[in-house]
């Protein structure tokens, strides 16, 4: 498969795989998929190639407009592009309401904030029972896509919901939220 391209002024896109093995090749580089992986493209100084190996991939592709704010941010400073990451490899922090306050829940940093705009990914996981105590963030919108095997219940502002592999959950900039899990259970989301 090739995806279209887009122009720095134009959209970010970034492929999220799931499931699968495969390989990403551009102009210059070359990339395995054995694992979860995340591929950030070079807008369009590159054509990009997608191909499934030995499985079928499954990814979901998110295409986001570019604001006046994240092309100014970016000319800052940005990640290099192309970019590419298996999830495991990403780096692992702490935070207060989940591994400082007792959870088995390892947090990883996938796309660094502000280093791409607007977006950023991170990934949390860990097996019931487990826990992220319920907090706020005060300047970030979040989508959550469950992995597979994934299943917890999460809370938001006054909602509840249990959800499994593929859902998709969105919260409110400074809307309390958190999740658990309990054994027989996983929290695995990015």
């Amino acid at each position: 498969m090739k995806p279209v391209v887009f122009a720095f002024e134009e959209k970010m896109q970034i492929f999220l795989f799931v499931e699968g093995n495969g390989y990403i090749t551009t102009d210059t580089e070359a990339y395995r998929i054995d694992d979860r992986a995340v591929f950030v493209s070079n807008f369009n100084k590159n054509e990009v190639l997608i191909k499934a190996g030995t499985k079928d991939l499954t990814y979901i592709h998110i295409v986001g407009e570019m604001t006046r704010w994240d092309q100014e941010r970016m000319k800052i400073d940005l990640i290099v592009l192309p970019r590419f990451r298996l999830l495991k490899d990403s780096w692992e922090y702490a935070e207060g309401f989940t591994g400082d306050a007792g959870s088995n829940i390892k947090s990883h940093m996938v796309l660094e904030h502000e280093y791409l705009g607007r977006y950023s990914m991170g990934w949390n996981c860990g097996k019931g029972p487990a826990f992220i105590g319920t907090h706020v963030h005060e300047d970030l919108l979040q989508w959550y896509l469950n992995m597979p095997g994934s299943s917890f219940t999460y809370h938001a502002a006054d909602e509840t919901v249990n959800v499994e592999s593929g859902d998709i959950t969105f919260t409110e900039i400074g809307s309390p939220h958190g999740s658990e899990a309990p054994e027989g259970q996983c929290i695995d989301y990015v």
